[in-house]
């Protein structure tokens, strides 16, 4: 009787996953779909790819994908998601090191009866005699046979273009799971070019798996820098609403409001944005600030010293972090300058917008000071004391900003300085 029972629990077992590698009853929408999808245009050019399908955005930024055979072609899919499209089992797993998303594709994206699905990268500018390109695949469903081309254009990314085959992948029925592929661009070397993924099967009712693409990468493999910016020093009330960029002459940065540098509030004054850059690369950079949310107006901080009166930075190989910087408002000062003296202690760096106070006659400058006060009555916290009122403690009127920007109303409004805490 034992002997019996496991072998029904085997049968049903086998059934399960037998099941679960079979196609669904899905109706496939074919001849409403759109030949040609374009990812988002790509803000300047690139010597590198790395994508892994992280941002929501399909195809991504450059990236096209065609569908001459009518079906809705290549799409996202995140981690997790069960049963897989098509399919009556499955789990969307992702590839080693990967993120929570990937490409993918199957029989019911495909055509009536054949598949011919493409995804095409963004254009790879300058590619070096040791540049590479890897990713990671995966096929579902022991059932069916599929193929995968990987195929380059030297000049655009139109299917007629692409008539040079880096690699054919050839998946047998019993193929199944993530490996990884290397293939050597060193053919290319000096040209700039485009890399097509096209799934296909003549027969998509005999054939035709679940096809998953993910951690593509191509040519001088980019870091990421981190910009560390503290907006105390901007002349206005920055919110979540205003605008704050980092601007430059090299992608994803530009000189415009299509900057791919936009800043991210993450606390207080302090804003951060994260890009990639080729390693090696010089690049010219300055900070832009429009509290009133106008990424075409007025906002631009002040020269800085040296040459070319930008901030300056080369990029390492390593993934990169900047120091803390600040927004300028004198010409003159060095990339990395403090708004305030810098000891060894804890250093608060106070403003205080005094507009409201004069406008009621509440405070006259020519007459009044202004200061900070506080400590651990009776005694005193650093600089600070509540019993004296000593020139260290006093708070001066800001100079006005070398370039005023939106910025309309008199820099003495704004009264600064630094105060020592000792903890």
């Amino acid at each position: 009787m034992k002997q019996t029972l496991t072998a029904m629990v085997l049968i049903a077992l086998l059934s399960t996953l037998v099941l679960a590698n079979e196609r669904s009853d899905v109706k496939r929408v074919i001849g409403n779909n759109p030949v040609t999808v374009s990812g988002p245009a790509l803000k300047g050019t690139l010597a590198s790819l790395n994508e892994s399908f992280e941002d929501p955005t399909f195809p991504p930024a450059g990236w096209v994908k065609h569908s001459p055979d009518g079906g809705s072609g290549w799409t996202r899919l995140t981690e997790g998601t069960t049963p897989l499209p098509g399919w009556q089992g499955g789990y969307a797993s992702m590839a080693p090191g990967g993120g929570m998303a990937a490409a993918y594709c199957t029989w019911t994206t495909g055509g009536a009866s054949s598949n011919d699905q493409w995804l095409v990268t963004h254009q790879i500018t300058g590619i070096q005699a040791g540049d590479s390109l890897t990713f990671w695949m995966r096929k579902f469903s022991n059932l069916y046979a599929d193929n995968v081309d990987v195929k380059v254009s030297t000049s655009d990314d139109q299917i007629a273009s692409f008539s040079t085959d880096l690699a054919t992948i050839n998946f047998l029925a019993a193929d199944t799971g993530w490996v990884r592929y290397a293939y050597s661009l060193a053919a290319y070397a000096g040209q700039d070019i485009h890399i097509a993924f096209r799934e296909h099967v003549t027969d998509n009712i005999n054939d035709g798996a679940a096809i998953f693409l993910d951690l593509v990468k191509a040519g001088a493999q980019a870091v990421n820098v981190t910009f560390r910016v503290n907006a105390a020093t901007v002349p206005d009330t920055m919110s979540a609403s205003s605008v704050f960029q980092v601007r430059g002459d090299t992608a994803p940065l530009t000189w415009g409001g299509d900057t791919g540098g936009d800043l991210t509030n993450v606390g207080g004054d302090y804003w951060e944005v994260t890009l990639p850059f080729n390693p090696g690369t010089s690049i010219n950079y300055k900070f832009f600030a429009n509290a009133e949310g106008n990424a075409s107006g007025n906002g631009w901080e002040s020269n800085l010293g040296g040459g070319s009166n930008d901030r300056q930075i080369t990029v390492g190989t390593a993934d990169t972090t900047l120091p803390l910087q600040y927004f300028n408002t004198t010409t003159g000062n060095d990339q990395y300058f403090v708004p305030y003296a810098e000891t060894d202690s804890f250093d608060v760096y106070f403003r205080v917008n005094v507009h409201r106070l004069v406008q009621f006659n509440n405070f006259d400058p020519a007459t009044q000071v202004m200061m900070v006060k506080g400590g651990t009555w009776p005694g005193s916290w650093g600089d600070l004391t509540w019993n004296t009122a000593t020139p260290s403690k006093i708070l001066a009127p800001e100079t006005g900003s070398d370039n005023a920007g939106q910025f309309t109303y008199p820099a003495e409004n704004f009264w600064s300085g630094s105060r020592v805490f000792h903890l």
